[in-house]
């Protein structure tokens, strides 16, 4: 049994350790990794402590969307609450979801299904059927869905997600710009523009009113919003879409991000579809070259924390 002055050493010493991490930017894996190293030394791999920087850790690569980093810390995640918390605790049901979704993105629709299923019950069951919670995991399962195929299921729980999330959260809250952008993707890919077109404007006006101007949750809208219209042959109209969004991710993300590559690839495609073939062309290379450096630095990444997070591999749990 851990001394009272052993306690309170540890604790003072988690606190110097996430000081000087906000002071270098917490939200920055550059100094969760080496931070959660030390964590480790101080209270062991299944305090609670780690347990929620891995996790932080884990959701800084879900958004920046690497995924094979961020599923490993999620499973170790999931498995630490299972044993650990009540099974309705909000945090259980949300790391279920959170790897859901590494699942979904990566292609194993099937692990996505079974998770989101279970985190649905969960939050219905401890939370009630018309909590956001439920609103979330709703929307993210009609995006599996929609994956599969199962349009008009993809449809009705998209605005069952909607009709809770405007009713509880109110109608210009992010939850519900995160849902009509997805329903409006439904309709763009049924090619019923006039159904998808007004639905990304009022998502793109939420998400600039809740987010800000220059936030890459408005680069995505704008990017989504630009493709209706180069469907609709509206070119000179997705031209500034385009121009803004890899702005917004080049000064938000870094000139090196794959969604910067991502608005590259489009714009060089919209300047084709334009005949402006000396616009593309650069464009292209540009994005050739991100998508290869960031596919040398997910190699490279490996190498190097192999033995970081070598405490993954044991069977302890968080």
């Amino acid at each position: 049994m851990k001394s009272v002055n052993s306690e309170k050493e540890n604790t003072l010493t988690t606190k110097l350790l996430i000081i000087r991490c906000g002071m270098e930017g917490l939200r920055s894996q550059s100094w969760r990794i080496p931070m959660i190293s030390l964590l480790v030394k101080v209270f062991g791999t299944s305090h609670k402590i780690v347990v929620n920087q891995v996790n932080e850790l884990a959701l800084i690569y879900l958004r920046e969307e690497k995924y094979k980093r961020a599923e490993p810390l999620l499973k170790r995640v999931l498995k630490s609450r299972e044993i650990s918390l009540n099974r309705n605790h909000p945090a259980l049901a949300q790391s279920m979801n959170n790897l859901a979704d590494v699942y979904q993105n990566t292609g194993e629709y099937e692990k996505a299904e079974r998770l989101y299923l279970k985190t649905l019950k969960f939050r219905a069951n401890a939370l009630g059927a018309n909590h956001p919670e439920v609103a979330t995991t709703l929307n993210n399962l009609g995006l599996l869905y929609k994956t599969f195929g199962k349009i008009t299921q993809a449809e009705a729980l998209y605005l069952r997600s909607k009709n809770i999330s405007e009713k509880v959260l109110g109608r210009n809250h992010p939850n519900v710009a995160r849902t009509l952008n997805n329903l409006a993707m439904l309709y763009y890919d049924l090619e019923d523009y006039d159904k998808s077109e007004p639905l990304f404007v009022r998502a793109l006006k939420i998400r600039e009113k809740c987010d800000g101007a220059f936030h890459p949750n408005v680069a995505k809208v704008l990017n989504n919003l630009a493709v209706v219209y180069i469907a609709r042959e509206r070119y000179f109209q997705a031209e500034p879409l385009y121009r803004r969004a890899r702005k917004i991710n080049e000064i938000m993300l870094g000139q090196n991000h794959p969604l910067v590559a991502k608005t590259l690839t489009n714009l060089a495609e919209l300047y084709r579809n334009m005949g402006h073939f000396k616009k593309a062309d650069p464009l292209t290379k540009i994005a050739l070259q991100i998508n290869k450096k960031t596919r040398q630095e997910e190699k490279d990444f490996v190498k190097k924390q192999t033995h970081t997070f070598m405490y993954l591999k044991q069977p302890a749990s968080f």
